[in-house]
């Protein structure tokens, strides 16, 4: 069923693949290198590239594979990875998961949690077994893909970079300058077998939607060669990134200092007189050596913590993701750690305001500002769905006053295309909103009904029809905030 790994004769992958060895010195000779295979074709290749170079390089290769549970057939994904290592005489791990219990308990996405379980097990194995290097299978479309998504979430340098080549734990991606279509004609000349995820082809899955219908249209309508252009911007990114990040390290040794009682302060002085990117990259350094990891801190989180440290007094505090709270004393701006080690956020406050008719309220509890306006119904029916934070709504459904307000105990409502009534507290769970999020997610409430929960659904009852006599346009627009900001764009490029 497995073939013998080949190196000649070689194909562009083959030349892609020791180009990247020898540009960026992934793998040294003698390395033992744990390959993470999920038995798709990028996973395949790579492990038949490694095994193929396996005596010239005189490697010892191990191969990992983590079972997320999510689909029936996944026991069989397994069992057909553990076939192609025995066949190439790797050594075999395996690690099962349930990630979508992982996400509940975490307060992440099933995606985000078996991102993190993932790289877990891979590091716990590189450590356990003695692994140098650990290899994966992400090619330069993946990289491409990655700079569109994180450009629309609003990231930064370091997000439009992306994946890079080599990771100071050791994790090496070789492929990152192929495409795949190179990765299919390698598995197909050499005549290698893989899996096929069903779930690669979902449309309701945002990556999916982008790989098989924008990219494809970019290099059809636009340019020629949009994917290649991508992942150039993205490793010119990546590269200035890095540089900057050098610049930063001086600032940080002086401007940042632990804090006796524990976490650390910031030289508030010293920031507010350094250009806004230095200010960002400074905060940024700031929580990660609190919490070792930038996850869930977004730009509006930063703009926030740099705003509070311009405070001619003392303020706060800021609260922000993992549990960590921001307070501008006359020491600085004082990062200190608030929560347990899961990173729960302890007593999120009530917030309820009223809304006596069109206009804007701020919430400051969610770093928002919710803002309503007459439209006629034709207008809402064309823009229906062009962004998550902009909701029209039947105008006989809206009835002033509203109540903007965060959850309460036993909230319900119909989402919308939903046959049936729900738990607020479900919806919360299964759409992957973050547990620190929900505490502060603004409700638009009319008469006791919860007509939208801003930035995510629609209640049924309150979707424009065509019966609809009047239409109302509400908008959820971020602002600075007070505590931790709503549904922030993602500034950690994926691993």
């Amino acid at each position: 069923m497995f073939p013998a790994p080949l190196l000649h004769p070689p194909t562009r992958l083959d030349r892609r693949f020791e180009q990247a060895l020898a540009r960026h010195r992934l793998i040294a000779a003698g390395d033992r290198v744990l390959v993470a295979v999920s038995g798709g074709p990028d996973s395949m290749a790579l492990l038949y590239l490694l095994a193929a170079r396996r005596e010239t390089l005189r490697l010892s290769l191990g191969v990992a594979h983590l079972d997320h549970l999510l689909r029936p057939e996944s026991g069989e994904d397994a069992a057909f990875v553990a076939c192609a290592a025995a066949a190439l005489g790797a050594s075999w791990h395996l690690e099962r998961v349930d990630v979508r219990a992982l996400g509940r308990r975490l307060g992440l996405s099933a995606e985000a949690a078996g991102r993190r379980a993932r790289l877990e097990f891979f590091a716990a194995t590189a450590r356990a077994f003695g692994y140098a290097r650990v290899a994966l299978g992400h090619h330069g479309d993946d990289l491409a893909e990655g700079l569109l998504l994180n450009l629309l979430r609003g990231a930064g340098p370091r997000g439009l970079g992306g994946m890079r080549p080599l990771r100071p734990d050791g994790i090496v991606r070789p492929l990152l300058a192929a495409r795949r279509a190179e990765v299919l004609e390698y598995l197909s000349f050499r005549k290698i077998p893989f899996r096929e995820d069903p779930s690669n082809r979902d449309p309701a899955i945002a990556r999916n939607r982008l790989r098989h219908r924008l990219l494809p249209q970019l290099e059809r309508e636009y340019r020629a060669g949009a994917a290649d252009a991508l992942r150039r911007a993205a490793e010119i990114c990546a590269a200035e990134d890095e540089w900057l990040e050098s610049l930063i390290d001086p600032l940080e040794e002086r401007l940042v200092r632990p804090r006796p009682g524990g976490g650390v302060t910031l030289d508030a002085a010293g920031l507010c007189a350094l250009p806004p990117a230095a200010r960002r990259r400074l905060v940024r350094r700031a929580f990660r050596r609190l919490t070792g990891t930038l996850e869930r801190l977004s730009f509006v989180h930063v703009e926030a913590a740099v705003a509070l440290a311009a405070s001619a007094a003392p303020a706060g505090p800021l609260r922000l993701p993992r549990g960590v709270r921001a307070l501008r004393t006359g020491e600085g701006l004082v990062f200190t750690a608030a929560a347990g080690p899961d990173g729960a956020v302890a007593g999120p406050v009530a917030f309820e305001y009223r809304l006596e008719g069109f206009g804007s309220i701020a919430i400051p509890e969610a770093g928002a500002t919710i803002a309503l306006a007459p439209v006629t119904p034709s207008a809402a029916a064309h823009r229906f769905g062009d962004d998550p934070r902009v909701a029209f709504l039947d105008g006989d459904a809206v009835r002033f006053p509203l109540t903007v307000r965060n959850r309460r105990a036993g909230d319900r409502f119909r989402p919308l295309g939903a046959p049936g009534t729900r738990k607020l507290k479900k919806f919360f769970r299964d759409a992957g909103v973050p547990a620190e999020q929900r505490a502060v997610c603004p409700l638009l409430v009319s008469e006791g009904r919860i007509l939208w929960v801003a930035g995510l659904r629609l209640d049924e009852a309150a979707r424009v029809t065509e019966e609809s006599r009047s239409a109302v346009r509400a908008e959820l627009r971020l602002a600075r905030p007070a505590t931790v900001a709503m549904f922030p764009p993602s500034e950690e490029p994926f691993p």
